[in-house]
């Protein structure tokens, strides 16, 4: 009698609303895997650098999230997609979808990739509660991690394109202009070879003119 009032009372929105809350732990529950299409857009492994095996990597797979970091390892069950990770708050730029997972530590603690999509490909932050970063250390978050596999594979990041300091040294000192009465050879653009030829051309001529002694 009492369900029977409750019901009677309750908006039809709201049962709406329950009913898709009741639906999607079902599906959660039910399947807990990822579908293909997520598979072929984020499957495999994702490292903070690819060419290095002792880098940490994070793994997506079809029925877990997986984060590694030399022997310690942390399993992410149950995985599923959450595009309205942050809710009603604007997300950061250039993301695109969050993988979640539910790590056995405590009280049901998450596990999340965060992943973002700009022109130099995919990349993914790690962001996990608090069990599960003391198990791995909060230094994985402040990784990015890339896609080291599959068809939508990106290259290692480049490095900060930041702009080169400023030079320390003085400016060029401009130079200085001739005197009119400056001989050429002592002009600049004048040759090496011509100062010299003219300078005994001109003690020549000076020796051969009179004395006014004489």
């Amino acid at each position: 009698m009492t369900t029977t009032t409750i019901f009677k009372k309750t908006p039809s929105a709201a049962l709406l609303f329950l009913a898709a809350l009741c639906s999607a732990g079902a599906a959660w529950s039910r399947d807990g895997v990822l579908p293909p299409e997520t598979m072929a857009l984020y499957g495999g492994r994702w490292s903070a650098n690819c060419a290095d095996a002792a880098a940490p990597t994070l793994q997506v797979r079809e029925d877990m999230l997986i984060a590694e970091r030399g022997k310690r390892r942390v399993v992410g069950r149950q995985p599923d997609t959450a595009h309205s990770f942050f809710g009603n708050q604007p997300p950061p730029p250039n993301f695109d979808v969050a993988l979640i997972s539910r790590v056995d530590k405590g009280d049901n603690a998450m596990m999340n990739f965060l992943v973002f999509r700009d022109a130099r490909g995919q990349s993914i932050t790690l962001k996990a509660d608090k069990p599960v970063m003391g198990q791995l250390g909060s230094e994985l978050l402040k990784q990015r991690y890339w896609r080291c596999d599959g068809p939508a594979r990106a290259a290692a990041p480049p490095a900060d394109p930041r702009p080169p300091p400023p030079s320390r040294r003085h400016p060029p000192r401009a130079a200085r202009p001739p005197s009119p009465g400056a001989p050429r050879w002592t002009r600049p653009g004048a040759p090496r070879w011509a100062h010299g030829k003219l300078n005994a051309g001109w003690c020549a001529a000076k020796a051969r003119r009179p004395s006014r002694n004489g």
